[in-house]
């Protein structure tokens, strides 16, 4: 499915296409799984991730704004998962996630995003390209954000406080590409 979206219009040829291509896969795993922890739906997510590829695609491969290539396919993820969001029939969340997903999905989609940024280990200068947040909001969304979430987590879905970087290990690893 990805290998039409991989090789951009007018673009390269031999070695440095095979390494175009290579930079893109290495982040696909990351950017559909911020596109399953917004969506909280498999397809919908998958949705979101081709869109966001296909746009990236279409501009050649040419980042956006001097953005790094990572920075940029998040920013697209972001724009293209509120499409699908908004998109009539939309889809339920999957039904197969762990407590620690189920917790993330009761924080609010504003903070939820930058959690799952911080999740996939973005820094908050990061963040703050992906979402076009100052720096200052990015934190302000991080504390409030695993706030919600540790206190979603004390309602009994999970035992509360876990160290919170066993909480990005079990989400890293509840979305897996499929």
């Amino acid at each position: 499915m990805f290998n039409s979206i991989l090789r951009p219009r007018g673009g390269y040829t031999g070695d440095r296409a095979h390494g175009y291509e290579e930079k893109l896969l290495a982040q696909l795993a990351d950017v559909y799984r911020v596109a399953f922890f917004l969506l909280g739906n498999q397809r919908a997510a998958a949705d979101a991730v081709e869109r966001a590829y296909l746009e990236f695609g279409q501009t050649g491969g040419q980042h956006g704004r001097g953005l790094s290539l990572r920075a940029d396919l998040l920013r697209r993820l972001l724009a293209a998962a509120e499409q699908v969001r908004r998109a009539p029939g939309r889809r339920e969340p999957s039904a197969a996630i762990s407590p620690e997903a189920g917790c993330l999905f009761r924080v609010p989609r504003a903070l939820r995003t930058a959690v799952i940024l911080d999740a996939i280990g973005l820094e908050v200068e990061e963040i703050a390209e992906v979402t076009g947040l100052p720096a200052a909001a990015v934190l302000h969304r991080l504390q409030a954000g695993w706030d919600s979430y540790f206190a979603a987590s004390s309602e009994g879905a999970l035992p509360a406080r876990l160290p919170r970087a066993h909480v990005l290990r079990c989400l890293l690893n509840t979305a897996t590409l499929c």
